[in-house]
């Protein structure tokens, strides 16, 4: 009985594996996580048959070990999916794409009416002295051209 399973995430000493078909199906992941724990040796194996998720804490995690355990017990194929690079930049309100320069000048402006209303409250000192410097420290940002 083998169904797809997808790497949510695999990092470090974490690894996250979701099977969306076996959601609900407590036995089943009562049944994978004693055979895994039993397979890893030394790994902490938690899982939630509400979410469909198996996570693995352990030192020496490797995707290869678990798709070739999965594969080998017949309990999952392991499906690795590559992050989605097709998505289009952000855009601001009016569908321009937001940049670091619109974003340093953004912040240079704000900082700067936030100096002249401190400086119209007659607080001079530290406020609208410290929002002058904010502004100038983000007019120094650096921008994607530069």
């Amino acid at each position: 009985m083998s169904t797809e399973a997808l790497v949510v995430h695999c990092a470090g000493q974490r690894c996250r594996l979701r099977l969306p078909h076996m959601r609900g199906d407590s036995a089943f992941f009562d049944r994978l996580r004693h055979d895994l724990a039993e397979h890893t040796k030394g790994a902490n194996v938690t899982v939630n048959s509400t979410t469909g998720s198996v996570l693995l804490r352990g030192e020496r995690l490797s995707i290869a070990e678990i798709r070739a355990f999965g594969k080998e017990r017949g309990w999952f194929d392991l499906i690795e999916r590559k992050p989605q690079t097709d998505d289009p930049p952000p855009t601001g309100a009016s569908g321009d794409s937001v940049n670091s320069r619109s974003v340093r000048y953004a912040l240079t402006g704000l900082f700067m009416l936030l100096a002249a209303v401190q400086v119209m409250r007659g607080q001079i000192l530290v406020p609208a002295t410290s929002f002058l410097w904010y502004a100038l420290a983000a007019n120094a940002l650096p921008t994607d051209g530069e």
